[in-house]
């Protein structure tokens, strides 16, 4: 029988909390592995027994980034209009996600340090699932273009990484954020929505 683990999912999840709080306050220049084991009253230890290397916690900080915003959109229930859930998964799950993890969103969505590992590329892929999947419900009520999938996705995504991007730097009307949010989303389902019918009208010439 093996030696029992030391540090499990409760150490990460600390270990994260910590790093993120160290990250948002003083910048990641801030942070080292043992600033983060004492913030948890911890030896550095644990953090090389979870993550194994200062760089191994940033790109742990990036995967976690991503478990943030598919727990946001999960958290956005499904209703009998496509169009709508889409919309609200980005309005009211990627929006506050970046607003309330700003770190943890320029650390996975605009820049990071360190060369991105299989542990990131995965989770990434697994939050670009969720969006994936509503807009293909949205494609079957052909309230969407068919076909395309990715290029939707990354139309999609470039929307609210910009928002998000011009939100945190105070680029947005104070106090009419998520207004400019759902106005700017519905704006180009919209047109997505014109395309489609467009696509159907031709197509049945």
């Amino acid at each position: 029988m093996g030696r029992p683990r030391l540090h499990g999912e409760r150490t990460r999840a600390a270990l994260l909390e910590a790093a993120e709080a160290i990250v948002g306050g003083e910048g990641l220049d801030a942070l080292s592995v043992r600033r983060v084991a004492e913030k948890i009253g911890a030896s550095t230890r644990a953090v090389y027994s979870v993550f194994g290397s200062k760089e191994a916690l940033i790109q742990g900080l990036a995967e976690h980034a991503f478990e943030l915003l598919m727990d946001a959109v999960d958290a956005v229930p499904l209703s009998d209009d496509p169009s709508l859930d889409l919309a609200k998964a980005l309005v009211s799950g990627f929006r506050p996600f970046a607003v309330e993890h700003p770190d943890l969103f320029r650390l996975a969505f605009v820049s990071s340090p360190v060369e991105v590992g299989p542990g990131v590329l995965n989770a990434s892929a697994a939050a670009l699932t969720r969006l994936t999947g509503r807009i293909e419900r949205a494609q079957a009520a052909r309230l969407l273009p068919g076909g395309d999938v990715n290029g939707l996705v990354l139309e999609l995504n470039a929307v609210c990484q910009g928002l998000a991007s011009l939100e945190l730097c105070g680029m947005l009307p104070p106090g009419s954020e998520e207004r400019v949010w759902a106005d700017s989303v519905g704006d180009l389902l919209a047109g997505l929505r014109t395309r489609a019918v467009a696509s159907v009208q031709m197509g049945a010439r």
